[in-house]
């Protein structure tokens, strides 16, 4: 599909090369006619420096020699006292006009489509008298700027499509990998958060046999979590399959979907856990309890752990029980539940007002830049979403933000400290 994408915008670019320099032949012809209408002086003057109307006998065969030699059109040349004899102008689509001193008065020219479709692909040559040139020959033969701007601009296209197609296909299909090698060592990988896959992402496997070990066969773009809570983002547009990576290196790498329960350093050995989404799910901070045999070794000769850190709960009781944390996608999908739980439930008619205002109030704790994130994500879907959706609620919202320190986004600048508080 790729393929045929390429050559299907290649086709097309060629296509439009095709139109544009029709187009612009046209307009040069009609530019240089232009030029030959309001230049009658330029062309007196070129015309008697080089001995061409110098006397009224050998004018008119002179001049018309020339024209023949630098004129890719049909023309008439009408001297004053033979303007009579020149009544058929249909016949000409250039009239040059000459006084009783053979001086050129006036000099017109017929449309400019008329023009390229008689004289085709010659009709680029420019006239001698105006590029500078001498004599009554050939004249020379100059490309027009805008041609050439529009055939490098057309190339440049052509060649970006096709990278473009390149890449494509390349990404969807890569090259064949280099195998498992016993005398290479061993390297696992723990996490595939933004440590461990930025590892993965700049190392040469082909000097390793890399092994990663996760729970979660994903990276997760974090900075963007707080938008799927409310679905301004949804889910999947922010998590990238790992083993879409992993086939992009030139060595094979394998994946466990497993958790790392123990390091024994002495023997260079580890304790993995099997695991499954379906396991996350249920509860990400205390998985279930797990078969002997999904128990098993892995051995390693170096090891780079990223698996992250857990939310500091600051052992206050009931944040683990009732506090929704965000920091990986099943949170985003628990806060998004619980939320329109909350809303749905606040729209009953049995429901008192101290219940209903109670549930449509929002506690965010935290002033760091996911708590403010996800405050302002929320905030927008209230006064947006929420406003259409149930009129009678979007009154009775409230969104309390909770903060220790002096200040929200301690670790930024001062402006932006001011900004946010302000708005």
């Amino acid at each position: 599909m790729a393929i045929l994408a390429a050559a299907r915008a290649v086709v097309l670019a060629a296509c439009a090369l095709a139109l544009w320099e029709r187009l612009t032949e046209g307009q040069i012809y009609h530019d240089e006619c232009r030029r030959f209408y309001w230049a009658p002086r330029l062309m007196n003057k070129y015309l008697h420096e080089n001995g061409i109307l110098n006397t009224r006998e050998d004018a008119i065969p002179r001049t018309r020699y020339y024209l023949e030699q630098n004129l890719p059109t049909p023309y008439r040349l009408v001297h004053a006292d033979e303007a009579d004899e020149y009544n058929h102008r249909q016949h000409y689509r250039l009239s040059i006009y000459l006084d009783e001193d053979n001086h050129v008065t006036k000099l017109k020219c017929a449309s400019s489509s008329w023009v390229a479709r008689r004289a085709g692909a010659h009709g680029v040559q420019r006239m001698s008298m105006l590029s500078g040139g001498g004599g009554g020959g050939q004249g020379k033969t100059r490309m027009p700027r805008l041609r050439r701007l529009g055939r490098v601009a057309a190339g440049g296209a052509v060649v970006g499509v096709a990278y473009l197609g390149w890449r494509v296909y390349h990404n969807r299909n890569p090259g064949e990998q280099l195998p498992y090698d016993p005398s290479k060592k061993t390297l696992v990988l723990l996490g595939t958060g933004w440590g461990s896959t930025t590892v993965l992402k700049n190392l040469d496997t082909a000097n390793f046999n890399v092994v990663v070990v996760s729970p979660r066969n994903y990276f997760l773009f974090t900075p963007l979590l707080p938008s799927c809570t409310v679905g301004t983002i949804e889910n999947r547009s922010i998590m990238e399959p790992v083993r879409q990576l992993m086939r992009h290196k030139s060595r094979e790498v394998t994946f466990y979907e497993a958790e790392c329960t123990g390091i024994d350093v002495e023997k260079k050995q580890l304790t993995l856990e099997r695991r499954t989404n379906a396991d996350i799910l249920e509860s990400i901070r205390s998985p279930p309890a797990t078969a002997p045999e999904d128990v098993f070794k892995l051995n390693y000769d170096y090891l780079v752990v990223g698996v992250g850190g857990e939310v500091n709960s600051f052992n206050i009781p009931g944040v683990e029980e009732h506090a929704c944390f965000l920091k990986e996608m099943p949170d985003a999908r628990k806060i998004r539940r619980r939320l329109m739980d909350a809303i749905e439930r606040a729209s009953f008619g049995d429901v008192t007002d101290e219940e209903r205002d109670r549930l449509l109030h929002m506690v965010v704790v935290g002033g760091g830049p996911t708590g403010i994130e996800y405050a302002g994500e929320l905030h927008d879907f209230l006064t947006d979403d929420l406003s259409q959706w149930y009129p009678n609620l979007s009154q009775r919202v409230r969104i309390t933000l909770v903060e220790a320190l002096p200040s929200v986004l301690q670790a930024f600048d001062k402006k932006l400290i001011d900004y946010t508080q302000s708005t």
